[in-house]
């Protein structure tokens, strides 16, 4: 008995080929293997892109991921009401060292109201002003500080509704 169902599996498996052993290929369209270039998303929405920054941003703070991706993000509410000396610091990030071993540096500066900053020249060396006519206001700037031994490559998306920088001399 044993040896006869021995058989006719055997013979079952010889007529059936690899369909029965689970060898045969699927059917798949090619279609399906090869994305076109139409499908291909439309680079000027950068919506997501930002969003998934600003959530790393919230997430890693001033950390380096494992890929080397550093993310800065800021929003009005961050710098409304603060002083000016401390605006320039919050709008722009920490010097990036090679130490830190960063490799894609993403900013996003999200200035959705208006900014209005008034400076000017102190000659008290403790109340640092935000500039002093002499060097640039700068916003989202990246600093590389040190010698960076590969190319570090930043994308910044900076948004600001209208900014007006007043220099008042005493």
């Amino acid at each position: 008995m044993k040896r006869s169902l021995l058989l006719l599996n055997i013979a079952i498996a010889l007529v059936s080929g690899s369909t029965l052993r689970g060898q045969h290929v699927a059917p798949i369209s090619t279609t399906g293997l090869v994305k076109s270039l139409t499908a291909a998303p439309n680079t000027d929405n950068v919506t997501g892109t930002q969003t998934m920054i600003v959530n790393r941003a919230h997430v890693l703070k001033d950390r380096v991921d494992a890929e080397g991706d550093l993310y800065f993000f800021r929003r009005y509410s961050d710098v409304a009401g603060k002083p000016p000396q401390d605006i320039e610091a919050l709008l722009t990030p920490a010097p990036v060292t090679p130490q830190q071993k960063v490799r894609t540096m993403n900013l996003v500066v999200d200035i959705d109201h208006p900014l209005f900053i008034v400076t000017s020249k102190s000659s008290s060396s403790s109340a640092r002003k935000t500039t002093d006519g002499t060097t640039p206001f700068m916003i989202g700037t990246t600093i590389i500080d040190g010698k960076v031994s590969r190319d570090l490559q930043v994308n910044s998306f900076i948004t600001l509704d209208e900014l007006k920088i007043t220099n008042k001399r005493r």
